[in-house]
């Protein structure tokens, strides 16, 4: 968990670094308060947020009780639309949810992965040396 957080597009940006370095670190079921805990985000910031929400290993919408109502059904049938999406694809993802936590549990793999991950010890020229 990232902490509480802003309901604003820097905040969105800044949950994927902060969750990788969790990640990295070894917190591996860590996510962001989706649509942020505070402030009032717009339709499209928390439409944009559980859209991008759901690779979190650790995906909830969750605020204070002083902000506005954001549950998608709130905003209109085209959040609903594409909340629902983006949760059904989260459901499709399942079995690779499940594979990443139990190399997490069995090999202290992070769930939460940079792309260079796999690739560590492979040489292709990923980390060239520059004196």
């Amino acid at each position: 968990w990232t902490g509480d957080n802003m309901g604003k597009w820097d905040h969105l940006t800044i949950s994927v670094p902060m969750l990788l370095s969790m990640s990295m670190g070894g917190l591996s079921y860590v996510g962001a308060d989706v649509g942020g805990f505070f402030y009032d985000p717009s339709e499209e910031l928390l439409t944009r947020w559980h859209q991008f929400g759901i690779w979190y290993p650790f995906y909830r919408a969750h605020a204070h009780l002083e902000t506005k109502r954001r549950e998608p059904w709130v905003l209109g049938e085209t959040c609903i639309t594409r909340v629902r999406e983006a949760v059904s694809t989260r459901y499709q993802m399942l079995p690779t949810w499940y594979t990443r936590m139990m190399e997490f549990t069995e090999m202290g793999a992070p769930v939460l992965r940079p792309l260079y991950f796999d690739t560590l010890g492979l040489d292709h020229g990923v980390w060239p040396h520059i004196d």
